[in-house]
């Protein structure tokens, strides 16, 4: 609109200006504005609804990217060739670190590391060398003048080695399997992280940087302490760089990652040395990157927040390189490490799952099949001539008149099977995954390995035909003890995630019992034919078979113990806790909440809804639910008194808990070797609330007594003060997941009110 303190000029005729033609639309386009009711949007094959709802948001200052506030100017005026401070310098790196965690955390390059005006000099416009990579772009004259300080010389190398750091990562985070909206963002808004340069020239950078602080004449205003902490930030970031390069194996960095976490903990010290610098970052520099959001708040992540998470970071890309070393040949083993691995706490953050995947496993579809066929041979055909190497070296015969080689048909139906069984790819990429993402990736591999199952049924009497002597089906049978097992994680992380409602919880522990139980009895025909293999094979040890063979059939046995035992002492473990649950319901000890428009059956359906599509073990029917969660009726209306229930109920409650507790302690004394935990025994024999411990069977055994001291704690109080007061002299408290025994095992505290 035209403003009123200037004359109007009626310009019917374009005029030139600056070689460009001019025309005045105000009077022609408040006409058509006049015409439009308030709040209509105009689009059409020419003005499509982004460039329509665009209009709209045109001096918006929280969605028009080139809104100016009164005084405020598009370019910054802070001057990146300015002499800083060695104060300065120290602080501007800590910022930089600070902005790094953030950006592992999941925030966008734009609102952490790409707001600093240094890295914006550094990368735009893109340097054709590494060389023209600085903060003052020289043509080539008086280069030498600026060279030497703290500036271009430390600063410069430090950024350098930062962008590089970032443009691995990025490298070692894409090649895995990530979800940018919940993981890692990893758009860089068209500004080339360097990754045209080698890490190598980079890292001669930092070096030379190194060499500079050491052999410079420094001003004597220059403490010992600052020269220390620029030192010890430029060597984490070159060690961080040597560290991460693809070139370089995670074997061979278990050092590096520890001499980077001793040099973290000391940068708490000298962060006080640093002086913050907050006018060298700036949100006006998103206006210049390639992207169609508006500028958005620079993140506030403190200094302690980074370093915390840096040493995480860190720990556990140092646990991956100790995982790296050992000599993982079992597929079940490198099953117990990722599992362990990523259920370490706090949890690993993307960056050190993709460092964790491209150490342990291979990219490779042919490296998958490979571990495919160790676990269906680990599992239910150890020492069986269908999955002898040398079955793979039998070539077919050229004429079609002669007879196949039975070694030849076998291999080509297992070729088949791991052909068809792509879901187990799906499956090692669910586990490499956060724990919100594993349990919903794990729903989708169930129904896959449920159709495998199903066609596992052909590839069974294809092998029957070639080999009678059978006396399994191996291939239903493992299909069926995975998707069982992955049914059941599914149900622990939602315990473990607090998907399920206090008053949900009974009834998913006794389902989880109920898939448990279904193993259990599935791995006891799996046993059966190992024991019997293994008796055959000692009474023909005299003859011809070697001591070494026996060996790994009893190793086979052994293993499909620790297995048996475990789904046994999980089914047991879950059938207590879930008749606990029972009880205090009826006690009114976890009340329902109040749902005035939910129905009980949508809810059971809701919560049964990964495993709805699964043929065999399905859920039942919510009548057979409520039969088998509501043994005395209503829990508002019991048909017993609440003394009774808990008479008959408590027994029930006490043996399953014993049952429990000797399964695990059976599975505990086997030990990590016979359960392939190799490189993760501290998953066995350590307890407790650790921050980095790892929570499994000795934490399940605590979870067992615990169960029985809260059973006892609920006997003991209503027997010294009575089943009808009101209010109950007790509560029932559910511990919070950190405050657990086991993540997956809720066990109810008794308290006082």
């Amino acid at each position: 609109m035209p403003d009123e303190r200037v004359p109007t000029i009626n310009l019917r005729l374009p005029v030139t200006k600056d070689g460009n033609k001019v025309w005045d639309i105000t009077e022609k386009f408040t006409r058509a504005a006049a015409a439009l009711e308030t709040g209509q949007l105009i689009k059409d094959e020419y003005f499509t609804l982004f460039e329509s709802v665009g209009a709209l948001e045109i001096m918006d200052p929280k969605m028009d990217s080139g809104f100016l506030r009164l005084g405020e100017t598009l370019e910054d005026e802070y001057d990146v060739s300015r002499d800083l401070l060695p104060d300065e310098v120290i602080g501007i790196m800590d910022q930089f670190l600070s902005y790094e965690m953030a950006w592992h955390e999941g925030y966008p390059l734009s609102q952490t590391l790409l707001t600093s005006l240094y890295i914006e000099r550094l990368l735009w416009p893109s340097p054709k060398t590494l060389d023209d990579a600085r903060f003052i772009r020289f043509d080539g004259r008086g280069a030498s003048g600026l060279a030497q300080s703290l500036l271009h010389t430390v600063l410069r190398a430090f950024c350098l080695g930062l962008v590089k750091s970032c443009d691995l990562v990025i490298q070692r985070i894409v090649t895995r399997e990530y979800f940018e909206e919940e993981d890692f963002c990893t758009m860089t808004y068209h500004r080339d992280l360097l990754s045209g340069f080698p890490e190598e020239e980079v890292d001669t950078v930092l070096a030379q940087a190194l060499q500079w602080l050491s052999d410079s004449t420094l001003p004597e205003s220059l403490s010992d302490d600052m020269i220390s902490a620029i030192r010890v930030r430029l060597d984490f970031r070159k060690k961080f760089l040597e560290a991460i390069t693809p070139s370089k194996p995670a074997s061979s960095t278990q050092d590096l990652w520890a001499a980077m976490i001793d040099q973290l903990k000391h940068f708490n010290e000298s962060h006080s040395l640093g002086k913050p610098v907050p006018e060298a970052f700036s949100h006006r520099i998103q206006r210049r990157l390639a992207s169609t959001v508006p500028p958005r708040p620079i993140v506030d992540f403190t200094f302690e927040e980074a370093i915390e998470k840096l040493i995480l970071t860190c720990s556990h890309c140092q646990e991956t390189s100790r995982l790296a070393k050992c000599q993982v040949e079992s597929s079940q083993n490198l099953l117990a490490i990722t599992r362990v691995f990523g259920s370490r706490k706090p949890h690993p953050l993307a960056f050190a799952r993709a460092y964790f995947c491209s150490g342990m496993f291979c990219v490779e579809r042919n490296e998958y099949e490979n571990l495919l066929r160790k676990d269906v041979e680990e599992i239910v055909l150890r020492d069986d001539p269908i999955m002898d190497p040398v079955n793979w070296s039998i070539e077919a015969p050229q004429s079609s008149g002669v007879p196949k080689d039975p070694r030849l048909a076998m291999s080509q139906v297992i070729d088949d099977f791991c052909y068809r069984a792509s879901c187990y790819l799906e499956f090692w990429s669910a586990l490499c995954q956060n724990r919100c993402r594993m349990r919903r990736m794990l729903s989708h591999t169930i129904r896959a390995f449920d159709d495998l199952q199903a066609e596992c049924e052909v590839f069974d009497e294809d092998l029957r035909q070639v080999a009678p002597e059978m006396q399994i089906s191996p291939l239903s049978l493992w299909s069926y003890h995975q998707k069982l097992r992955q049914m059941e994680w599914v149900t622990q992380l939602g315990f473990e995630q607090d998907v399920y409602l206090p008053d949900e919880l009974g009834g998913m522990y006794w389902w989880l019992a109920r898939l448990s139980e279904i193993r259990s009895r599935l791995l006891e025909q799996m046993i059966l034919p190992a024991i019997k293999h293994r008796r055959n094979a000692i009474a023909q040890n005299k003859i011809k078979i070697k001591h070494a063979k026996v060996e790994q059939m009893s190793d086979m046995q052994s293993f499909i113990e620790t297995l048996l035992h475990e789904a046994h002492g999980t089914s047991a473990l879950a059938d207590s806790l879930s008749v606990l649950y029972i009880v205090l319901a009826y006690h009114e000890l976890i009340p329902a909440p109040p749902r005035p428009y939910g129905e009980a059956a949508l809810r059971y359906e809701l919560r049964m809804k990964p495993f709805l599509r699964i043929g065999t073990p399905s859920p039942p029917d919510y009548e057979g639910f409520c039969a088998d969660m509501q043994p005395c009726g209503m829990y508002d209306n019991p048909a017993q008194h609440p003394s009774i229930i808990l008479a008959e109920l408590g027994p029930r409650i006490e043996s399953w808990m014993q049952e429990a507790k000797a399964a695990f302690t059976a599975l505990k004394k086997l030990g990590p070797s016979a359960a392939k935990a190799t490189g993760v025994e501290h998953a066995w024999n350590k307890a407790g609330f650790a921050p980095y411990a790892i929570k499994d069977v000795s934490n399940v055994l605590l979870s067992c007594i615990a169960v029985g001291v809260t059973l006892a704690g609920l006997r003991g109080t209503f027997a010294k003060s009575g089943y009808d007061m009101d209010p109950k002299p007790v509560q029932a408290i559910l511990p919070e997941v950190d405050k657990r025994y086991h993540d997956a095992w809720v066990v109810p505290k008794i308290v006082s009110r």
